[in-house]
């Protein structure tokens, strides 16, 4: 007679198959953290720079997504965010030091894509 215990694994392989779109939502969410604590900061005088600011997601897998200023209608906005005084000093770097809400942000975001590769 015998007793036997099994290791049932296969849920750890869907998890590992859905760790790209998780490392995507991940970074997306905490971009979108950065944008939302930018864009009220960032300093208006004619909108432009305002305007500029956008998120680019994280596509493929890569986990790497962005948050913009600037372009051909506000190519000052390094200029602007560097400046070493004045409304909206370092908006979109002081926008990325607040760690607590973007690992927060990427947490629930990468929990709702764990809970999908569960349910899936």
């Amino acid at each position: 007679m015998s007793i036997e215990v099994k290791a049932n694994l296969s849920g750890l392989a869907r998890l590992a198959e859905r760790m790209p779109s998780i490392l995507d939502a991940a970074a997306n969410a905490m971009a979108a953290e950065i944008y939302r604590k930018a864009d009220k900061e960032v300093p208006v005088v004619t909108g432009e720079l305002k305007k500029s600011g956008r998120v680019e997601n994280s596509k493929a897998g890569k986990g790497e997504a962005k948050v913009v200023y600037g372009g051909e209608d506000a190519p000052y906005a390094v200029a602007v965010h560097d400046r070493p005084k004045g409304r909206g000093h370092q908006f979109l770097r002081k926008a990325a030091m607040e760690r607590r809400k973007l690992l927060l942000a990427a947490r629930d975001a990468a929990r709702r894509e764990i809970e999908k590769a569960a349910s899936g």
